[in-house]
This record gives C-alpha cells, sequence and structure tokens, in this order.
C-alpha cells in the first residue's frame, strides 16, 4: 500500500490536500487525511469534509455548490479517481491580451463566474474576443455545467 497526495489551490489564498491510501486490490483508495489552509469558511467546509476521513473515494460525496471550498473540493477527488482535465492546454488563453489560462482558471476559483467576471478580473476575451469561448469552457467545466 501507498499513500498518494493530490491538491489544489487558489494562488496566494486558500489550498487543499488530500492524502489517499491505494493498494494494488483497489480501484479507488482510501481517504487517508485532508489537509487545509485559508480563510475561515474554507477551513470551515473542509473539517466538515473530513467526515468522509478512512471512507472508499466512491464513497465520497462530491460537493455540488460553486462555494471555492467546493471547488477545490472537485479538483482534488478528480485528480484522485484521475478524471482531472482542463478542457484548455495551452498555456495562454488570450492572446491578445497576453492573459494566461491560470490565471483565468484562478479568476473562477476565486468567485468569477460569468464571462463578464472573468473578463473584469483578468482582461481575457476584451479585445478581439475569440477565447470567449475558452473561457466559457473553463467556467462550465469548473462550475459543471452543461453546454
Amino acid at each position: 500500500m501507498a499513500i498518494k497526495s493530490f491538491s489544489a489551490q487558489i494562488e496566494y489564498r486558500d489550498s487543499l490536500q488530500i492524502d489517499v491510501e491505494v493498494s494494488q486490490d483497489e480501484a479507488l483508495g482510501l481517504l487517508k487525511a485532508v489537509k487545509a489552509r485559508g480563510c475561515r469558511a474554507h477551513l470551515e467546509k473542509v473539517q466538515a469534509f473530513r467526515k468522509h476521513v478512512g471512507q472508499s473515494l466512491s464513497l465520497v460525496e462530491i460537493p455540488l455548490s460553486n462555494h471555492h471550498t467546493d471547488l477545490l473540493l472537485r479538483e482534488v477527488l478528480a485528480k484522485a479517481k484521475g478524471d482531472f482535465l482542463l478542457p484548455y492546454k495551452e498555456v495562454e488563453l488570450c492572446h491578445c491580451r497576453v492573459v494566461p489560462t491560470q490565471v483565468v482558471d484562478q479568476s473562477i476559483l476565486s468567485g468569477c463566474h460569468t464571462p463578464e467576471m472573468v473578463s473584469r478580473a483578468t482582461s481575457a476575451s476584451t479585445a478581439c474576443g475569440s477565447c470567449r469561448r475558452d473561457v466559457m469552457s473553463l467556467l462550465d467545466y469548473r462550475l459543471k455545467k452543461t453546454s
């Protein structure tokens, strides 16, 4: 058996790490530990999530809200299950404004949940608009909307 760690963060704010015990005979491992740093609301939600420690990942509830902690929890759980794959893979998302994909993604995690909010926070999709579809695909992926 081995312990694997999976993490996610909002840069300079909140972070989350889960440790999973994996074995050869088990498709998904057991949640062994949950570690976090951040704001009070984040730490309170993580504390409530700790009830799943000791459970198989297949039994762990996937958080449904778009609170920043739930977005981070969905990310680490998807990473642990091998299901996390952002829909846009290039380093730079907005070529006109030279906005990195990571900056757009971090803005979504920080609460920008509409294309307009992302544009105000990052300046992505404020020139030619050709990246708006990519901004939308990141929003849809993070917020689990269907097209």
